[in-house]
């Protein structure tokens, strides 16, 4: 009896593309590794210790803006849509208690977040405005 091992082409070739495949991704791998921090400040010529940094808005709160509870804040897109500030972060519209960025989100029809601040006026003015 003859004992033959063989694999049918489509094994073969199925195989190829994997080692193929595996191959391409190490040299990627190799080739695009990142640089470390210290080489990339060499070869730009800078440090990070001379970049300034920048820090983070606090959260925004109606208190700080001297907007009291029960106030009414107005959607610049549309004055008919009004909110009434319900505490320090959120407002309420129509029955729902919704923070300003969802509520802007959801009015203009977003799927990322928005600065709810841009988008609401208090007395005529923007929030965001009024914040600085």
């Amino acid at each position: 009896m003859l004992d033959v091992n063989y694999r049918s082409a489509e094994d073969t070739s199925h195989i190829w593309r994997n080692q193929h495949v595996q191959k391409h991704q190490i040299e990627i791998t190799e080739r695009f590794k990142p640089m470390p921090q210290e080489s990339q400040e060499k070869k730009a010529g800078i440090s990070t210790k001379d970049i300034p940094r920048t820090s983070r808005r606090s959260r925004f709160r109606f208190s700080l803006c001297g907007i009291a509870i029960g106030e009414e804040v107005t959607f610049v897109n549309d004055e008919s849509m009004k909110a009434i500030v319900v505490d320090d972060y959120h407002v309420r519209f129509g029955a729902e208690i919704i923070s300003l960025s969802a509520l802007a989100k959801r009015l203009l029809g977003h799927k990322n977040a928005v600065n709810g601040t841009l988008y609401f006026k208090y007395n005529g003015k923007i929030l965001d405005d009024i914040r600085k």
